[in-house]
Parts: structure tokens; sequence; C-alpha cells
């Protein structure tokens, strides 16, 4: 999972004022924060490709200055310091939404799928002094199998990690798409125990999920895969999360890459559908877990993850 997203860019500040470079970017301040937005010009596109907080600039001596920004998820990799804040009777994409406009993404910059699990069932969970907002929301997150990222208009998305519906379709038979596969056996995982918050005895909640596979051997018959989630406290939500870790896990773990031409569209968490003849891949759909945009080379690199639906 992600951080958050970063970029580095270099401006000649010898072309004009460095608030307002002559380059394909635009700097503008707001609330006494600087925010940088990218829209890339070439190839006909007129789309960004971030926005998001310039985070320091340095000055090489030479006339030319390199601007650092982070994504708008940067807000909350910050220690907390507005004093202690209760969760109670309340879902987990509530909070998520809360902990993402606590640190100042206003909610026209987030999207966070509902959901129907409270985790402050039967304790109320908190956000104290010197907490980091971006752990919390990555811990409860995680304890859904969820995913969280960045788009390229700054927003930031939290959905189940999950094929859906294709947003776009590649073929490496179109001489600017490159599709790159890899496949490992020694990564599958059969066996799921996920472990939760123990109750008040300190009796353990567990719940494990497995089956059989072609892939591992007798005697040995499961290789096995641990989850720590102390946001769960129950053992219909842990049994709900090891049985849909064992479908995402009891494969031989599939990722590779995709590059093409430079272009907005494709976000983390969309699913597309790429066909290959080099990698034996035909109309298959995956998870994109990431996005790079190399606008020097007018490429943008697509990391997917492919498991069963």
């Amino acid at each position: 999972m992600t951080t958050h997203t970063t970029l580095n860019l270099a401006i000649n500040t010898l072309s004009g004022d460095i608030a307002a470079p002559t380059t394909e970017d635009t700097l503008t301040d707001n609330a006494a924060v600087e925010s940088l937005d990218v829209t890339y010009l070439g190839l006909g596109g007129t789309d960004r490709v971030f926005v998001g907080d310039q985070d320091g600039i340095g000055f090489d001596g030479q006339g030319r200055a390199l601007i650092r920004a982070v994504g708008f998820s940067g807000r909350l990799d910050q220690e907390w310091g507005g004093g202690e804040y209760e969760y109670a009777a309340q879902t987990s994409d509530e909070i998520a939404r809360n902990y993402i406009e606590k640190s100042a993404v206003p909610s026209s910059l987030h999207s966070v799928a509902n959901s129907t699990w409270d985790p402050t069932v039967p304790n109320s969970i908190f956000l104290r002094d010197r907490d980091n907002p971006l752990s919390n929301l990555r811990a409860l997150v995680d304890a859904e199998l969820r995913w969280v990222s960045e788009h390229s208009d700054g927003s930031i998305h939290i959905d189940d990690i999950a094929i859906g519906s294709s947003v776009a379709s590649f073929n490496d038979s179109t001489p600017e798409v490159t599709i790159t596969r890899d496949r490992e056996r020694r990564g599958l995982r059969n066996k799921i125990i996920v472990t939760g918050l123990p109750d008040s005895l300190g009796l353990p909640l567990t719940s494990e999920a497995y089956a059989s596979s072609p892939f591992v051997l007798s005697p040995q018959d499961y290789w096995v895969k641990d989850l720590n989630f102390p946001l769960i406290q129950d053992q219909t939500q842990a049994d709900l999360i090891s049985a849909r870790a064992l479908e995402i896990h009891n494969v031989r773990p599939e990722r590779g890459s995709l590059i093409t031409l430079l272009a907005v569209g494709v976000e983390p968490g969309d699913t597309i559908t790429l066909t290959s003849s080099y990698c034996n891949l035909s109309s298959v759909k995956v998870f994109v877990e990431s996005v790079a945009y190399h606008i020097p080379a007018c490429t943008r690199e697509i990391r997917w993850w492919r498991f069963p639906e």
C-alpha cells in the first residue's frame, strides 16, 4: 500500500519568477500553503498528472531549482496534536473520512467506499496526541482488506481490494505498449490466520481459513499467512477477512507492469484488461496498484496485480 504520492520537479529559474515559472506547471498559494498543480501539455493532453502540496525547494546555484511535493495524503502523515478524539458506534468509512478531514483534506478531495463494519464494538477506538493519522488510517483500511491511493487530480480514494469493471484495455501488439508479467509459486498462501484484539479476559480472537493447493506438496499441505489486525474485535469480521484473504492469496502471486504513452484515465485501485502474446495474457483483468508518470520520456508506468475475481 502506498503512503503518499511524491513529485520532484526541476525548473530553470533563469526563465522567469520561481513563483510563476514558464514551464508546464503552475504554483498557487492557498491559505498560506503552497500547492503544486502539474498539467502535462504534450501529446495534445491538458490533463492534470499531479496535484498536491509543495514540501520544499532547493537551489543548485547554477540557475535551477528542484521542487519537492507530496500528495494530499501527506497531510495525514504528521503527528496529531489536537487532543483526544473518541470513535464510538461509527462504521469504518465514517472513521476514515474523519481521519482525512481532520488532516485538512476537504470532502471534495476524497472518496471512501461505504462499509457496514463497526470497529468500535465493543470498545471505542481513539485518535490521541502523537498518533499519526495516516498510520491509523492504514491500520483501519488493512483490517478490511481495502486499498488507499491518490489519484492524479489529488483526491484520496479508499475501496475494496477487488477486480471490478475494466476502465481500459491494453494490447502489446500496439508498438507503444510494453507488458511484463511475473509469477512466483513460493508466494502462495493457502492457510490464513487472522488475529484480532484479545477480549477483556485476555482470550485471543482468531479466525482460520484454509484450502488445499496443488502447488503445496504433502506432507506440508499448507503455507501460512498471519494477519494481525488489533482493530478487529468481533468473530464475524475476523471470519469474513480470513475467507477473503484466502481467496486472494491461494494462488501463485502474479504481478507485472505496463508501460505506455503518457495519458491519464487509469488510477490506482482501478481494473484494466491486458492482452499480450509475449506474456500469454488474453483479455485478463488485473488490479492497478500504482501509476507513475515519466514526463521527460512521455510515458506512464502502471504496476498491476492479478488475483481471482
